[in-house]
């Protein structure tokens, strides 16, 4: 389970509920570009960009089990359980979620 002690990680005062307003856009397509920096326990502020202080375990293990994993199949049921576990969680909940299309001409070579 995550964390939710009502205090807050760095100072223990009291955890005040408060909004973020904040979007993150990949500048790739590799999955862990969006866990790792949003969710993963080492990247809390001021040294990551993780600003919900959400902080899991078996997240970490998944997200890092990912990175290493050497077989696409290894990789990809790492990356399927790390996102299980936080739909199960619920660390943000977002406002917004937008639709995006994409296309490429059978031509292109990428």
């Amino acid at each position: 389970m995550g964390r939710l002690s009502g205090r807050h990680p760095q100072t223990g005062g009291p955890d005040r509920c408060r909004s973020l307003p904040a979007g993150w856009a990949p500048s790739s397509a590799e999955a862990r570009w969006c866990l790792y920096p949003l969710y993963h326990s080492a990247e809390w502020v001021p040294k990551g960009n993780n600003r919900l202080f959400y902080s899991n375990k078996q997240f970490d293990d998944y997200v890092e089990k990912l990175t290493r994993a050497t077989d696409k199949a290894d990789r990809d049921n790492n990356l399927k359980l790390a996102q299980e576990l936080l739909y199960k969680e619920v660390p943000q909940i977002p406002i917004l979620v937008t639709k995006e299309t994409s296309a490429t001409a059978r031509s292109s070579r990428a």
